[in-house]
């Protein structure tokens, strides 16, 4: 079993790995919408992983802010670094968008 800062960054995890709408047994509020990103320009996609990640993770009452985005363009993937404040502390946190 974990608790505090080592279950904020399996709920992280799980948040940008499930994509919202998809699944009837989460919630609206659960997960993230990138799926929409696929075959769209690289300069669009990245303001929008900003923000589509930034309002997934924070319907996690844990977390209180998302910030210090860094990006890596790839052939057909962008890959995103990111700092999640949560009430534990601090989270180093990544994911990689297929577009």
């Amino acid at each position: 079993m974990i608790d505090g800062k080592e279950a904020v960054r399996q709920a992280i995890y799980l948040i940008l790995n499930t994509e919202r709408y998809a699944w009837l047994i989460h919630s609206w509020n659960y997960g993230v919408e990138l799926h929409s990103l696929i075959g769209q320009d690289p300069d669009f996609c990245i303001p929008e992983i900003e923000r589509c990640v930034r309002e997934a993770l924070l319907q996690d009452d844990r977390i209180t802010a998302v910030d210090d985005f860094s990006f890596e363009k790839h052939k057909k993937s962008i890959a995103a670094t990111f700092t999640v404040h949560t009430i534990y502390g601090d989270i180093e946190s990544e994911t990689e968008v297929t577009i």
